[in-house]
């Protein structure tokens, strides 16, 4: 738990890996907030202004958390009797998850606002995921067609041969 006796104004305000809960006993002026996983939220007993956007980094055990049904995290609660400066501060405010590395999976985000708090769901969507039986079908299915050409060539080479080689025999006899 880390506590501010005062006002806080910074360009950005970082929050750590964690259970992390950060108080701030005074206005918090901030332009983007970054979250580096879940686990912590920011308590303001006060304003907050200039907030555009909450940024969510996660990485790849984060997205493990998430799992197929979603996570509920509570990024910002704040005192219900003082919302005067914080209504409207919070209905411009974009929740962006970042994803560390490189995955398929993605994470959409739905922003839900409450009496006293600013929470977000993340769910996961892995639809980009299984781009991989595509591409096996595919190269299953073009090497199917390859085969079926190869013999029928084959095939129709084994004919022509076999007629040039009767057609051979009745010059032959014949002649």
């Amino acid at each position: 738990k880390w506590t501010s006796t005062d006002s806080i104004a910074t360009p950005s305000l970082i929050v750590p890996a964690g259970s992390v809960q950060i108080v701030v006993n005074g206005n918090l002026t901030v332009d983007q907030v970054i979250v580096q996983g879940f686990g912590s939220t920011i308590v303001i007993h006060g304003c907050l202004s200039n907030l555009s956007v909450i940024t969510i980094e996660l990485t790849t055990d984060d997205l493990d958390k998430i799992g197929r049904s979603g996570l509920l995290q509570q990024l910002l609660s704040y005192d219900v009797n003082d919302t005067r400066c914080l209504a409207s501060a919070l209905n411009s405010v974009v929740i962006h998850p970042s994803v560390k590395g490189s995955s398929c999976k993605k994470v959409k985000v739905q922003k839900i606002e409450s009496p006293g708090a600013l929470s977000a769901v993340f769910t996961l969507d892995t639809s980009k995921c299984k781009v991989w039986w595509i591409i096996l079908a595919s190269v299953l299915c073009g090497l199917v067609l390859i085969a079926v050409i190869v013999i029928v060539i084959v095939v129709s080479l084994q004919k022509n041969k076999g007629f040039q080689q009767q057609r051979q025999k009745l010059k032959s006899t014949t002649g």
